[in-house]
């Protein structure tokens, strides 16, 4: 399915459950997250006073998704996924933590340094990754940086702390392996 017609698909399903009813123009937003990353899986919050497209798989920090989950009682939770006759699958509290928890990186598929070190420099060139509020570190995304990052996503992305963790153990496992 395109892009496209996911959106007219979005504009049509925001409608028909009358929500966003503030901030409508936060769907707008959304449609710019589709655009980025393209056809992949996705948690769309619609609540009152606006909307939220969460891309899965990709590092992005769940803290927003987090925080009105526990919050936001007007806050509804669909899963988008095109792969699937229904788009648009309403989800529960615990069906939305157990999406975002998936890890970006799939380390048991990873068999070498150069591909973690490919895997890791595209995480770190994502800016929803690795911007926090206002603050966007400026270290490189190359090896010798990626205890910086773990310190750096141990204030900002918990989910991303472990990936950096993860990937710092795998490659010193390439590296004693290579020695």
């Amino acid at each position: 399915m395109s892009i496209n017609n996911i959106i007219e698909l979005m504009k049509a399903h925001s409608n028909q459950i009358e929500l966003p009813v503030n901030y409508k123009s936060d769907i707008e937003i959304d449609f710019e997250i589709l655009n980025k990353y393209g056809n992949i899986k996705y948690i769309w919050m619609l609540r009152e006073n606006g909307s939220l497209l969460f891309p899965l798989q990709v590092g992005a920090s769940e803290f927003h998704l987090k925080y009105y989950l526990e919050r936001d009682r007007t806050a509804r939770f669909f899963h988008i996924t095109s792969i699937h006759n229904q788009l648009f699958k309403e989800l529960k509290h615990h069906e939305v933590l157990k999406l975002i928890a998936e890890e970006p990186i799939r380390f048991s598929e990873i068999n070498t340094r150069e591909h973690l070190i490919k895997s890791v420099t595209l995480l770190l060139s994502d800016t929803n990754v690795v911007s926090a509020a206002f603050d966007t570190p400026k270290y490189g995304s190359e090896a010798m940086y990626w205890h910086d990052w773990k310190n750096w996503f141990s204030r900002t992305n918990p989910q991303m702390e472990k990936v950096m963790k993860k990937s710092i153990a795998m490659l010193n496992e390439f590296n004693l392996a290579s020695a």
